[in-house]
């Protein structure tokens, strides 16, 4: 009898483990590394889990990340349509175990912002982490997009033309899609988790949920009966709650363009000179989709951790939701806060301030960054070295890496 409750006890001692140890396995925070061009991860304390191998990887996400094995450019054949990417790819889990296989394909158009982020190797692969245990897939027959679980499993069908990943439990999906050279234009509207109809299908765009609320846009080609040179063209920003009820006025795209995401219950709306398309100022609208001030801003950041930054004729401070000025110095640039802290500009230097805008690491980086867990990306370079590496919060390093850059 003793023995048999020893095992009993022995086994429900290892079952906790396991449990404990699989929270620890998805809940563990681990930093990307670049090592002479492969991507690797190490944990907070600098100590590498996953040695650097991988071509891209994203951020882990409820447990896994992304890793890309290879890519292809597909350059287009048609007037209307653009270059595109196919990554091929898989997942991983902490302990660097493939738990999907490298047969998935994704394509996207392959525009200057992804060659960019290919280049710098600061693509996310947002699109393609898990959310609410699900994540995007495109299958390969019809090049259509589902979502598929953890496992695998294809737990929303692949009907639609595209799709976004879920944020608050909803994802925006295009149910017609668009068809160069016909009358079928896109139709965004937004499912849930198990894959039923919350918002009908009717914009032409639409973003994720943030502070429930959304982005979604609207190209009105005006009467299709009369030739395309006398409709009158209007395309409009509006902002949508979880319902699909219009917030707020809409705001028409040839003035304005609604740029980013609400953060804190604000979001950014860009101002456009109608002529050269090229921007004159920034706003905030507040989550009534209603102007917060009457007047236009150089430059901003959007808001965190209750302050945003502005630029000014001389130079950025941070201001709070009312707008009154809360910093006591200018910065020749900055960053949005991120865990009570933020990267800000003196010269070609960056340093850190905290939200009493007190300094708490001097200017001393090349590069800034946003702090995710208690640590933040760095980098220093001195002709063709470059140092990069993760600090902590004292400014002490976590963990670095030295190369040769040459332009």
């Amino acid at each position: 009898m003793i023995k048999l409750i020893q095992k009993k006890g022995a086994l429900i001692l290892a079952s906790i483990f396991l449990l404990l140890s699989s929270f620890d396995s998805a809940d563990k925070t681990l930093y990307k590394i670049d090592v002479d061009g492969k991507l690797g991860f190490i944990d907070n304390k600098g100590n590498e889990v996953i040695k650097p191998q991988y071509l891209f990887v994203s951020d882990f996400s409820e447990g896994l990340a992304v890793v890309v094995i290879d890519t292809t450019i597909i350059k287009s054949e048609s007037f209307f349509s653009r270059d595109s990417i196919t990554y091929r790819y898989g997942y991983i889990n902490t302990k660097n175990k493939r738990v999907l296989d490298a047969n998935y394909l994704y394509t996207e158009a392959f525009d200057d912002n992804v060659k960019e982020s290919l280049a710098n190797r600061s693509i996310t692969f947002r699109n393609l982490q898990f959310f609410n245990d699900r994540a995007v897939y495109q299958d390969k027959n019809n090049n259509k997009f589902g979502f598929i679980n953890k496992k695998g499993e294809v737990v929303i069908n692949p009907i639609y033309y595209g799709a976004q990943r879920f944020s608050e439990s909803l994802a925006a999906v295009d149910f017609v899609g668009w068809e160069p050279g016909t009358d079928r234009e896109h139709k965004w509207g937004y499912i849930n988790i198990n894959g039923e109809i919350v918002i009908e299908g009717k914009y032409t765009f639409a973003k994720d949920f943030y502070d429930d609320r959304a982005i979604v846009f609207i190209a009105d080609y005006g009467d299709e009966s009369l030739p395309f040179e006398e409709r009158l063209i209007n395309h409009y920003f509006l902002v949508i709650d979880k319902s699909g009820h219009i917030i707020g006025s809409p705001f028409n795209t040839i003035l304005n363009i609604i740029y980013g995401d609400f953060r804190e219950g604000y979001c950014m709306v860009q101002q456009l000179d109608m002529f050269d398309r090229d921007y004159l100022a920034y706003k905030f609208i507040d989550k009534n989709g209603e102007y917060t001030t009457d007047f236009e801003m150089e430059e901003v950041t959007s808001f965190s951790n209750g302050y945003a930054g502005v630029k000014t004729e001389d130079g950025w401070v941070f201001v709070d939701p009312s707008f009154n000025i809360v910093s006591n110095e200018y910065y020749d640039d900055v960053y949005s806060f991120s865990e009570g802290y933020a990267a800000v500009k003196k010269g070609r230097k960056w340093g850190y301030i905290d939200t009493t805008f007190a300094q708490v690491i001097p200017y001393r980086f090349d590069e800034g960054g946003h702090f995710k867990n208690s640590l933040v990306p760095y980098k220093i370079k001195t002709q063709s070295l470059s140092i990069t590496g993760y600090i902590d919060k004292k400014g002490e390093i976590v963990w670095q890496h030295q190369s040769f850059e040459y332009d």
